[in-house]
């Protein structure tokens, strides 16, 4: 098994630091939310409960754009998605600075929430594709994500114990996603996968094919060899940004006394 990939050591990590900054970055924005929800519903006027609802406007954002990654796994596309999504995100974030009515909030976290899918999916593709040691560095990836989450209350909380309006809290958020879409546009000097020269061992009976295969997520990987053997079959990247919002929701949320 060789790996013959072209990009330096230098520009795999600096690929790595990008996706680890954009799992930050969500963490960072999707638990701003517990301090933020009752700040939203004042300004907004709705009451707390339909103030929920922008949650579930990420999921579902969230959970179109990460189906729209499946289509293009394989493609060698997903630093352009990651960065889409971390620009995306912006938009979405700076939309809920500066929303004053309801149905502009709601918009920007939909608009928020693709951008969460094009990211969570993307950034976890490209750290398969590109590792040597795959689930360790997925395992540093989603600390990333946890690192962000823990941060995400504290900056949302701090700054509306002092008064402050959900303006300065999101256009923060909405320009360090920008700094992360900036620093994912500095890696294009990475490849984005690795090729590995592979011998497919035929069943009894059958010829033995050498056979040059790209390294991609196995949900896109077709069996080479079709005489007995069974189909594999793997959980599709699209699930990802979904669990990864359950996890969220576990976890106590900070709410900040007025």
């Amino acid at each position: 098994m060789r790996d013959s990939r072209s990009a330096s050591p230098d520009d795999a990590r600096l690929l790595h630091a990008a996706c680890f900054f954009a799992l930050f970055c969500v963490g960072f924005y999707a638990t701003s939310f517990g301090p933020a929800l009752p700040f939203f519903a004042r300004k907004l006027n709705v009451d707390l409960d339909t103030a929920g609802l922008l949650i579930t406007g990420i999921f579902v954002g969230s959970i179109i754009a990460s189906g729209a990654v499946t289509l293009g796994l394989g493609r060698g596309q997903m630093r352009i998605a990651v960065a889409t999504g971390l620009l995306v995100a912006s938009l979405g974030l700076f939309g809920l600075g500066f929303a004053h009515q309801w149905w502009v909030a709601l918009g920007a976290v939909v608009l928020l929430g693709l951008g969460d899918g094009l990211i969570v999916a993307g950034a976890h593709v490209l750290i398969a594709n590109t590792s040597r040691d795959v689930p360790s560095a997925i395992t540093r990836l989603n600390l990333w994500f946890a690192v962000g989450a823990v941060c995400g209350p504290l900056w949302a909380g701090g700054l509306l114990a002092n008064e402050l309006s959900v303006r300065p809290v999101y256009v923060g958020l909405a320009l360090a996603s920008l700094g992360g879409a900036v620093l994912m546009a500095l890696t294009r000097g990475a490849s984005e996968v690795r090729q590995i020269e592979s011998t497919v061992k035929a069943p009894d009976g059958a010829v033995n094919a050498p056979e040059l295969m790209t390294t991609a997520p196995l949900a896109s990987m077709v069996p080479l060899v079709a005489v007995n053997v069974p189909p594999l079959t793997v959980s599709a990247p699209a699930l990802v940004s979904a669990v990864e919002f359950v996890e969220i929701l576990s976890v106590p949320l900070v709410t900040v006394v007025t």
